[in-house]
Formats: C-alpha cells, structure tokens, sequence
C-alpha cells in the first residue's frame, strides 16, 4: 500500500521539449552545469525531444561557465532559425548566462529558474522565456489554489512548493483511502494536474508559462 507523490522536475523538463515542438525548432542546444540536478533534466529534455522527432545539434551539450570570454561565444554557437535552447540551470545561473543568447532564439527552462512574481527586475532579464511551474505560485487566483490558506510566515519560492505539496499530498492520502477505483483518481491540484499510473505512483502535469514584460503569461500546452 505505498504510493509515490513528489516535485519530480524531470517532468517538467519533458513538458519542456513538448512545448518546444510547437516552436517548429529542429535542432536543441542543451545547458547544464555539471550537477547531478542538471544532467537528470538534460536527460529527460533529451529523451523526450528525441521521442517527438527533434534533432540534437552538433555539440549540443553546453557547459555553464562564468568566464564572460566562454559565455560571448555562445551567441554565435546557438543563432539559427532552427535551433533552440533548454536550461538545465537554476536561476542565478540562467540569469547570467541570459545576455549572451541570441534574444530571436527560443529558451526553455524549468521552475528552476523562477524565483518568484513579485522578482519584476529578473522577470525583465527572463523576458520571452519558456518555464514550467505549479499553480500555487503561477496561478494565486485559480479556484483550486484560493481554497487553501497560505503559510502565515513569507515563504520563498522553494517553501512554497514544499509547502503546497503538503497540501496535495494530504488531498491523495484522502482519496486514497476513500473505497473507489483506484485508477480513477486525477486530482485539479496545487501542484498541477494529477493522476495515478501504475504501479502506485501520482503524477502531476504543471502550468506552462513565459517572462513577459516582466510579467508571467501562461501558456497552452500542446495537445
């Protein structure tokens, strides 16, 4: 009787490459930092991206580096109506290297890289960049969110989501031990939309968003 629920972000990195295929982008540039986090999202943008048809490009794998003579580089590496970028970074990271990506160039990234709404100066830098998060923190007004009281202490964007999967976590125990068919069970939740696949493992799909003028936009995802 043991069931698997939790924040996997490679999940989000596979909704990455399927919205990336809306962009009509044949070839990924990939870039990690070398952790153990980043490689596990490379992984899984990667075997996804392959799964729907999309191309690697040559030296595909870029290495972060902090050096300002490496990052100028990769503007003229990754230019190119066909190609595409995903972030395996977190924010501080992303923010860095943001400058020197070609700005015609689509961007992906995980909720690695969103710190926040209220961030409007790191919005700004982020502009036109695609991400994935949990409704909690994208969407504070959704009628599944606004039911559920906030944290009476101000919390960061990672105790956020700790905290919201409190919240769904309680919400599956409680269906869980509800006598239904299992296999039925999908839940609107603050985390995102989530279901049970076998054996005995919940899963979430989370909102789609982009930078805007230092706003987010959430997005529709592919069907």
């Amino acid at each position: 009787n043991l069931y698997l629920f939790g924040l996997q972000v490679e999940i989000e990195a596979r909704q990455a490459a399927r919205l990336a295929t809306t962009e009509n982008r044949q070839h990924a540039f990939i870039m990690n930092d070398g952790s153990a986090l980043s490689l596990r999202l490379q992984a899984a943008f990667t075997d996804e991206w392959l799964k729907l048809g999309g191309a690697l490009a040559s030296a595909n794998e870029l290495k972060f580096d902090n050096e300002p003579s490496t990052l100028v580089k990769l503007r003229g590496r990754t230019t190119g109506d066909n190609n595409l970028v995903f972030l395996a970074l977190d924010a501080a990271k992303s923010r860095m290297l943001r400058p020197y990506l070609d700005p015609t160039t689509p961007v992906y990234a995980t909720s690695q890289i969103f710190t926040g709404g209220n961030d409007s100066l790191l919005n700004h830098e982020f502009n036109e960049v695609r991400f994935f998060d949990m409704p909690w923190l994208l969407q504070p007004d959704h009628p599944a969110v606004i039911t559920y009281r906030r944290a009476e202490m101000p919390m960061n964007a990672d105790l956020g989501r700790l905290y919201a999967l409190g919240i769904d976590a309680f919400r599956l125990a409680d269906l869980v031990l509800k006598p239904h068919q299992l296999g039925s069970i999908t839940l609107d939740g603050v985390t995102g939309r989530i279901s049970l696949v076998a054996p005995r493992q919940f899963v979430r799909e989370p909102a789609a968003a982009r930078f805007y003028q230092g706003e987010v936009q959430l997005l529709d995802m592919p069907k």
